[in-house]
Order: structure tokens, then sequence, then C-alpha cells
């Protein structure tokens, strides 16, 4: 039986490695992200090609094997069935299955390959990896050494992977303003296409939803622009992140964002844009509305 105590003692002593921010107070699912979001982006500014592999574990709950002298039986109506030994597994819709299930999978092997990083949310798992050298080969021979550490790591716990909702990316800077412009050498079937599946589709995603809504209709001077409510979120986010206890977190922010007209963004660059039309008029509004209060 696992009490509050024995939580604090896992989550609060340090015994949680730093690569898992699942179900762990002050370690979200967004951090673990921005961890690898600002991987990827730096390497588009130093022209390093990143790729990432992530595992999704089948049954991840199901798998874990246990000592404990557990058993289940199943009732219908008023009939029982035999009692069964339960071999492995947590409990089912329990509170404490995630973290029973990060304490049980706290050995996961660290990368020994040097630079090859290690992601861990409760049990999605990803191993990525960057190398300036153009040469997909350096790139992807210290991530396979890391991937066969990890998959002998699998069968020794017996731990099995999904397959077909497992994936490798490669990451790669792609300016599409020069692929789909003038001087560019595609055909305009590729231009459309390419504008279909990387453009259009996230300027109009969701835009059935909102479409109706005229600007006029958000311009209420006592609840901020959605520009303005993000931006002020990504500074509390981008404060936390900074004095953060995990050191992986504040290696991930620590550095100056590229100048807001530079090719190259990171997510950082929020915080520095200027504010859209419709804020600056929002805050043009406010400020108006308190100088009017102030004179009366």
């Amino acid at each position: 039986m696992v009490d509050d105590s024995d939580c604090d003692h896992l989550l609060g002593k340090g015994l949680i490695i730093d690569e898992q921010f699942g179900f762990r107070p002050a370690h979200s699912c967004p951090q673990q992200v921005l961890r690898l979001v600002e991987y990827v982006s730096e390497g588009f500014e130093t022209e390093r090609s990143t790729v990432a592999v992530f595992f999704d574990v089948a049954k991840a709950f199901d798998r874990i094997w246990h000592a404990a002298n557990r058993h289940f039986t199943f009732r219908h109506e008023r009939t029982h069935s035999t009692r069964r030994l339960i071999r492995a597994g947590v409990p089912q819709g329990s509170t404490l299955s995630p973290l029973l299930y990060s304490a049980y999978t706290n050995d996961v092997p660290r990368p020994s390959s040097s630079g090859v990083q290690l992601a861990l949310f409760a049990d999605d798992t990803a191993l990525f990896y960057g190398n300036r050298n153009r040469s997909t080969r350096f790139t992807l021979l210290p991530l396979q050494r890391a991937i066969d550490e990890l998959g002998q790591w699998f069968r020794k716990w017996r731990i099995e992977v999904n397959p077909d909702k497992s994936a490798a990316i490669q990451f790669k800077y792609a300016r599409l303003g020069a692929v789909l412009g003038r001087k560019s050498k595609l055909s305009r079937l590729n231009k459309r296409t390419i504008y279909k599946m990387c453009i259009r589709t996230v300027m109009t995603y969701a835009s059935p939803v909102f479409a109706h809504a005229a600007q006029k209709h958000y311009i209420d001077y006592r609840t901020p622009t959605i520009s303005k409510y993000m931006k002020d979120a990504s500074k509390r986010f981008f404060d936390i992140a900074g004095s953060h206890l995990n050191a992986l977190l504040r290696a991930a922010v620590d550095y100056q964002p590229p100048h807001p007209t530079h090719l190259i963004r990171r997510p950082r660059n929020v915080l520095t844009d200027p504010p859209d039309a419709l804020t600056a008029a929002v805050e043009s509004l406010t400020t108006s509305t308190t100088r009017m209060t102030d004179l009366e």
C-alpha cells in the first residue's frame, strides 16, 4: 500500500529522474515538449539536423511486475468467478498508478552516447539527437546506440512497444517563401500541394468556430485579447521554466531569443514580439478609459 508519505518521499527526495515529467508536481507535459522544441529550434539556428524517435508503450500500466499478493474476481449479477492471482499491473483507475509506473521504470537507461537526449512523460518515451554534420549517417549512429540500449531495457522488464504508434521524425528547417516564391522551380501543382498541407491547414484550423466573430466583439477593455492572454501566459510559463528546480528545463530556456526580424524564431520570441493591431487598439482603449476615470 502506498500512502501520501511514500509519494512525498519519491517525488520530494529526488528519487525520480529529471527526465521524467509525467504526473509530478511542477513537471507538466508542455514543459517536456518545450525541451524538444527548444532543441530543434536551436538546431535550426546552428544548421544542426535533429532526429527524434518516439516510443509508444503498449498497455503500460498492465505490464508492471510486482510481488504483492493481489487477486481479482469477476462478478456478474450475483455470481462470482473463482479468484485469480494478479501477477502484473497496477490498480486500475487509481491515482497512484502513474506514480507506481514512474517508480517501476525509474532505472530507464540514460543514453551513453554523448549528446543524445532522453525525455519521458509517464509511459511516453522519446530519444532525440542532433548533429551539424550533413550526413544522416553520423546523426543516426549515436541515436541507434541509444535505441539499442533502450530496447534491451524494454526486453529485460518485458515492456512491449507498439510499433504502429511509434515514429521517427527528422526535423529540418524549410523556408517556404523560397520554395513557393516566383523564383522557385517547383511546378504550380507542387506549390499548391505544399500550401494546402503546410500553410492553409495551420491558418484555418478551427476557423469555422471563430470566423463568425467580428473583431469588434473582442474589444472589451475588461478582457484581454487572445494574443495578449497568450503572451501573458507565455511570460508566466518562461518565468517558471527559468527558475525551475529541474536543471534540464532551466537549460532549455537559457538563451537570448533571436531578433524579431531574424529568419529563425524560438519559442521565447513571443515575449519580445510587438503587440498585434487588435491588442494595441484594446490597450489604447484601456488607457483612454483609465484617464477618463482619473479625470472624473
